[in-house]
């Protein structure tokens, strides 16, 4: 009997400053799944580190489970990440950020199966870099099903290989580069043959703060062993 190795976790947010602080900033919100499923949660209010970044509030969720669909087992994981009220030195606001996976296996498993991680359901709502407005533009085939191109690259078979591939959610060119600020990377998406990871807003901050921060970081996985 095949057995089922859950695998997810989810951070709101972390990082590290180099320049005018050098330290690491403790991950805000993390949480993990155990192997064998379950649910697992964890909550953050009124984070502040100096005025260099805070937040209002920033959760994350995680579920894995096994049930019955059309007559079949189905295992599945969620993967989620929400940052409200996020402000990064006054230069990248939003109201909200979400970033959101989540699979379905069906059992048995097929070993030749490419692992299916629905992203659906990551956005921002209010997103701002330099006071104006972002829209952040779906892909529109990373929102629907993950079929023969992630996110117009060719090539499954690259990942099954064991290749990565790695592309944005979002159709904006990137990075966004703000001078006296940094680089600004929106819905990093990396497709693994058996891992799935999202982080939802990565900066690469220059003069005169420097460091590098990431919010709604998220990774799921789930294999039969």
């Amino acid at each position: 009997m095949s057995t089922f190795g859950f695998r997810a976790s989810a951070a709101a947010m972390g990082g590290v400053v180099n320049r005018p602080f050098r330290e690491p900033l403790p991950v805000q919100a993390a949480t993990m799944l155990p192997s064998v499923g379950g649910y697992g949660s964890a909550r953050v209010e009124d984070y502040r580190y100096h005025e260099i970044v805070s937040f209002k509030a920033a959760y994350t969720q995680v579920i894995g489970n096994e049930y019955e669909k059309d007559g079949r087992r189905e295992r599945c994981t969620l993967v989620l990440a929400v940052v409200e009220g996020l402000n990064v030195l006054d230069m990248v606001t939003a109201d909200r950020v979400v970033g959101r996976l989540v699979s379905e296996t069906p059992l048995p498993a097929d070993e030749k199966q490419e692992l299916t991680w629905l992203p659906a359901g990551s956005y921002f709502s209010n997103l701002r870099i330099a006071g104006v407005p972002v829209k952040a533009t779906p892909q529109d085939l990373l929102m629907s099903r993950e079929g023969q191109t992630v996110g117009g690259i060719q090539g499954l078979k690259t990942v099954r290989q064991g290749n990565p591939l790695r592309c944005s959610l979002f159709q904006e060119n990137q990075p966004i580069h703000v001078d006296g600020f940094g680089d600004i990377f929106l819905g990093e998406y990396t497709v693994g043959r058996d891992y799935r990871k999202l982080t939802m807003i990565r900066l690469a901050l220059g003069s005169p703060v420097e460091g590098d921060l990431a919010f709604a970081n998220l990774e799921g996985n789930g294999v039969p062993y």
